[in-house]
């Protein structure tokens, strides 16, 4: 049987896919696991998981909570201005992933873009973008002292005067 993908690298897979299928002409890829040499003629995007910040919890009796997630996107350009440059690939990664749903997560949002400089003949810029999900744990002890999930029903809301389970139209 197969692996499977871990789902943060899905995500990962899924960003680099986009940027292939909406930018051409230069070499788009995961940010490799040895250090990148770049030899493209004109450049190079690598995309990386950049964090996870977890949020809130959402469940009193389990783990279950909100978590941001960041990919950098790094671009690689050797040149800066002209159409082939950083700045015209700055603009079409934003186009390509601003607002795009990753596997099904909520759409990306740019968190931050700034330069990171000139370095060996190459213009270097880096794009955050976030998305948001949800952390569920895994149940791996179905015997686990864990509140069994029950269907919950409220006799009276308070709110539209009725008197008896069953018959709130709220």
């Amino acid at each position: 049987m197969p692996e499977e993908t871990p789902w943060l690298q899905s995500i990962e897979e899924a960003i680099v896919e986009r940027l292939k299928a909406k930018i051409t002409g230069i070499q788009i890829e995961a940010l490799p696991e040895k250090p990148f040499n770049n030899v493209h003629p004109k450049g190079a995007i690598l995309v990386m998981l950049a964090g996870i910040n977890p949020g809130k919890t959402l469940d009193m009796f389990t783990s279950i909570q909100e978590a941001t997630l960041s990919y950098e996107v790094y671009l690689k350009s050797r040149s800066l201005r002209d159409h082939t440059g950083l700045y015209p690939l700055i603009s079409q990664t934003i186009d390509a992933l601003l607002g795009w749903r990753p596997n099904q997560a909520k759409p990306l949002r740019l968190e931050k873009a700034f330069p990171t400089g000139y370095n060996d003949g190459e213009w270097g810029f880096s794009l955050t973008f976030s998305t948001e999900t949800v952390l569920v744990p895994c149940q791996e002890d179905p015997d686990a002292d864990v509140p069994p999930m029950t269907n919950i029903s409220f006799k009276n809301c308070g709110n539209c005067g009725c008197e008896e389970e069953g018959d709130c139209e709220c």
